[in-house]
């Protein structure tokens, strides 16, 4: 598109070229100028700040009012050279998804590539296959209120073009299957995939992906995007992710009304319980636990000077996630004779929760897509 625009510009000027031909004076010259990544930032800050003038420069793709701009929660901003060219990799995630964006531009501020189809959190990272270097983005999002998806986009540069050259299901996660793909990026060799399926029976090997700049990928693991777009199209489910305070009695003095969980059916919540078996002395929570008494969850409100606080000093925990409003993190799986605890710590702000998640070391095995599916669902709604 820059190509042909840049020929129209040419057939039009070429009349009055021929025309001061004979009058001896210089051929004009087109040449645009190059910009550096100090100014394509300058430029992205002062379009979220509403310049117009801002806008303009950037080829205005952004296709929404200049005021929503402001609106833009992360903006990410890297570059990386081909063949001695620089090219400036863009990422922009909106309050609103349907606004998020990713932009390759040239040097020349010549936009090759406008990619809106991105959905939820978004996560960039610059990857390298061979001896190339892509541009590349990890969006996390729901489907049906209850699928997690995190689906990864490798973008490809080559005769000043560019295009999604690969694209897959690195993880979906429901309550009854867990599909991960983990990607291998070292320089100088090919990708290296990996695939894990628990609550499905296909089998899945290993895959190294080449890289040629005529051919592209070598393979693009089409039967593992096919199984998973297929189960996330036909998911069925009338469950959510539940508010605890929604399920407990009303009488119930409770301040769970910010913490998030998902609980599958038939659930008994008990609030204002002695729990003995946590710590090294006895603590007041509250607990959960299903009718077959398979699985058990215990919940504490981290408030003020909640004696529940010098226990979790003993546990080490590890940071899962910080990319919304709140913070989760976990423990490492704690095994005593043929249970297993799993303790989660949610943090926003001045809200801070303690999750403990037992259940018999079996029921953990045969379930695993369930007890990570719970693990992932816990969240703090700190709007």
């Amino acid at each position: 598109m820059i190509q042909l625009i840049q020929k129209n510009k040419l057939l039009t000027v070429l009349p009055l070229i021929l025309l001061i031909w004979g009058c001896g004076k210089p051929t004009p010259k087109y040449d645009s100028k190059k910009v550096t990544g100090h100014e394509i930032v300058t430029l992205i800050d002062s379009y979220i700040n509403g310049d117009e003038k801002a806008e303009n420069r950037l080829k205005d793709p952004f296709e929404l009012n200049i005021l929503d701009a402001k609106r833009y929660r992360k903006v990410e901003i890297d570059s990386l050279k081909i063949d001695g060219v620089t090219f400036f990799g863009v990422l922009l995630q909106h309050k609103q998804p349907e606004n998020n964006k990713f932009l390759i531009y040239d040097d020349t501020l010549g936009l090759l590539l406008h990619d809106k189809s991105l959905s939820g959190s978004l996560n960039y990272k610059r990857v390298e296959v061979g001896n190339k270097q892509f541009f590349s983005v990890i969006q996390k999002y729901s489907v049906k209120n209850i699928i997690n998806v995190e689906y990864l986009k490798i973008y490809d540069i080559k005769s000043n073009r560019a295009s999604i050259a690969f694209e897959n299901y690195v993880e979906v996660s429901s309550p009854s299957l867990l599909a991960k793909m983990t990607t291998a990026f070292d320089k100088g060799n090919p990708l290296k995939l990996n695939f894990k399926l628990w609550g499905n029976a296909s089998v899945f090997k290993p895959l190294t992906v080449e890289y040629k700049d005529e051919e592209g990928f070598s393979t693009k693991a089409e039967k593992w995007k096919e199984l998973l777009k297929s189960y996330v199209r036909g998911y069925q489910t009338s469950e959510k992710i539940t508010p605890i305070a929604e399920e407990l009695p009303k009488y119930y003095n409770t301040r769970f009304d910010l913490l998030r969980m998902y609980l599958p059916a038939k659930w008994e919540i008990k609030n204002g319980v002695e729990i003995k078996s946590l710590f090294s002395e006895k603590v007041t929570g509250t607990v959960v636990t299903r009718e077959k008494k398979d699985i058990t969850i215990f919940i504490f409100d981290l408030e003020g000077k909640s004696p529940v606080r010098k226990h979790i000093k003993e546990i080490n925990f590890n940071l899962i996630s910080d990319e919304y409003n709140y913070s989760l993190y976990d423990s490492k799986l704690i095994k005593k004779e043929d249970e297993v605890t799993q303790f989660l710590l949610s943090k926003c702000e001045n809200e801070e929760y303690l999750v403990a998640i037992r259940c018999d070391a079996k029921f953990y095995d045969n379930n695993y897509p369930l007890i990570y599916y719970m693990v992932n669902s816990v969240n703090v709604n700190c709007y």
